[in-house]
């Protein structure tokens, strides 16, 4: 966006999708002068450097309760989805894609989630029901065992 140079890395959409596109020197231009498009761009990338930073946490979680939750949080986010509705139409699928878990897991946990009263299945989505909820659960620690070598790393503390 803001590098002068080829874009370097592969994206994938997992859907149709819209994007915006500026010409560069447009850009530059209200990088310059407009202290409104300065502070929407800061917020946003302030807001995507903090997703970044939680899904590479996410990323390492092995229970996939949480690591569901958490994802459906962040794409519950109103800075980045002002206008976002409480039904994602999402498959269980594109879940998996996104989280990187087999669906079959993502499946279970939603379930969980469904149980706790969280969110609703619905044909083609999940419905957030209850955003707090969702965000006690994200907000656990990780309740599943990691192993011997997290063991003996946490007897060396």
């Amino acid at each position: 966006m803001i590098k002068l140079e080829p874009y370097r890395y592969t994206v994938s959409a997992i859907r149709a999708s819209t994007v915006g596109c500026l010409p560069v020197a447009a850009f530059h231009r209200l990088l310059e002068g407009s202290l409104e498009f300065n502070q929407y761009l800061m917020a946003q990338i302030n807001e995507r450097l903090g997703q970044f930073m939680a899904a590479r946490v996410t990323d390492r979680l092995r229970n996939p309760e949480i690591r569901v939750a958490r994802s459906l949080l962040a794409l519950f986010n109103p800075v980045l989805y002002p206008a976002v509705d409480p039904f994602f139409q999402i498959t269980q699928q594109e879940l998996s894609y996104l989280i990187g878990i087999p669906r079959q897991r993502i499946n279970a946990a939603l379930q969980q989630l469904v149980a706790k009263g969280a969110v609703e299945l619905d044909y083609g989505g999940v419905r957030v029901i209850d955003a707090q909820r969702l965000g006690e659960i994200a907000a656990q620690r990780d309740s599943v065992p990691r192993g011997p070598q997290s063991e003996s790393a946490s007897m060396a503390r």
